[in-house]
This record gives structure tokens, sequence and C-alpha cells, in this order.
């Protein structure tokens, strides 16, 4: 008369091993000071893309990073981020599955934590990404840090499919205009030869130096303003310029 509730019990117990847990965690460490992933990091986004890939419907995979409090103020734990998110890119992950929040100081040693959960709802795919914005510091064409994983995001992503790219550099008004003009040139080919060197055809990119004559911000003449100082990348249906 009890072997019926012991098979209820164990079928229970058998569907409940079996069963893909909601959510579960994996954690990737750092050396104090360095954003560069160790063998183990790659295991563990592997893993984590293996597991969010069993119903990839419903699986999202959010990356928080923790640094000490010296680190704070330095962006590092958004860098180490963003070499996650990347990673998770390459793995095939798509848009939508994969959200960074914002880093967290602790007295540990630094890390970054993979959740994946299935209790939260991804978003929709975004498809196309129509424009990206690089910011630079004054006088500079070196590209932050930050703005390089971001750029190879969105390479390993292919947003802008067979469609052209439309690389314009600019500036904020300090200095002449033609001084200005230049460096938004400099600035756009540094982007341009980053994104080359990661993939993307030259074949497909057509660059510009807008300068001082496209500001985001408008401002007199000679005022330092860090939203014009960027590389605006915009995904056009466009035929080359001659």
């Amino acid at each position: 008369m009890w072997k019926c509730p012991f098979r209820i019990v164990a079928a229970l117990t058998a569907l409940l091993l079996t069963t893909p847990a909601s959510a579960q965690d994996w954690t990737v460490a750092f050396a104090p000071g360095s954003n560069n992933l160790e063998p183990e990091a790659y295991l563990q986004a592997r893993q984590a893309a293996a597991w969010a890939a069993q119903d990839p419907n419903r699986s999202v995979v959010v990356i928080e990073a923790s640094g000490s409090p010296s680190e704070a103020g330095s962006g590092i734990g958004m860098i180490r981020a963003l070499a996650m998110e990347l990673e998770l890119v390459r793995l095939g992950m798509s848009d939508g599955y994969i959200r960074i929040v914002q880093p967290v100081v602790s007295r540990a040693a630094p890390v970054v934590t993979l959740r994946a959960d299935r209790s939260e709802r991804p978003r929709p795919p975004s498809g196309y990404i129509d424009q990206m914005l690089v910011y630079f510091a004054p006088g500079s064409t070196e590209i932050p840090e930050t703005a390089q994983y971001r750029l190879q995001i969105y390479v390993a992503r292919d947003y802008y499919g067979e469609r052209r790219l439309m690389i314009s550099g600019r500036t904020d008004t300090v200095g002449t205009i033609e001084a200005n003009r230049r460096l938004g040139e400099r600035r756009a080919e540094a982007v341009a030869r980053f994104l080359a060197s990661h993939g993307v055809s030259w074949d497909k990119i057509d660059i510009i130096g807008d300068g001082e004559t496209m500001l985001s911000r408008a401002t007199a003449d000679g005022v330092p303003e860090a939203l014009n100082r960027l590389v605006s990348v915009d995904v056009r249906d466009v035929q080359p310029r001659h």
C-alpha cells in the first residue's frame, strides 16, 4: 500500500534533479588593477553561455563588477564587465539577453559576477543600431578603453550588416576652425582604424572631419565642452563618396 506514495516521491525527486535551476552564479576573479581575463574567466563565460542556451528565450545574464575602494572612480569595474560581455557575445549570446549593472565597491578581491537568471524578462533584440558615439579627452585622438570594448561588441554583434559606416569626427570650439577640422578627422580615422583592425572592411567605411561644425551642445567660440568631443559612427544605406 506504500508503493504508490514512494513512486510519487521518487518521480518528483527525479523531476527536481533534472529541471534546470531558475538562476545560477559564476564568479570571475581579477588581479588588483587589472582587467585581463584569465583562463578561468573564459571557462566561466562558456559555462554561463551554455546554461543560458538551455532556454535561450528566457535566460538573461546579468553582469556585476565589484572592486576595492582604491579602484573606485577609476572605471575599471565597468571595463571588466564589458570584457565579460564581449566574451559572451563572441560565444553567441544575443542582444537583449545581457545586462550590465552599475559596478559596486567591495573590500574583497575584485571580481565580476555572472548571474544567469530565468526570472527576468529579456529585452527584444535591437537589430540594427543606427548610431554609436565615442567621446574623447580634450585635444586627444586616443579611444578610451571603455569605448574600445563597446566598439568590439558592436563589431562582434554585426549591427551594421551589409550597410555602410559613416564615421564623423567632431570637436568643441577650442582652437581654430581648420585645426578642429583636422582634429576631428584624426579622431574619425582612429575609430576607423580600430574597427578595421577588428574585422570591419575598409570598403564599408566613409570618414569625415566635421570638427566644430556639428556641435552636440551649442557653445560660444573657445568653450571646452565634453559632449562635443566625439566621433559618431552612423549606419547608412549610402554609396561611397568620391
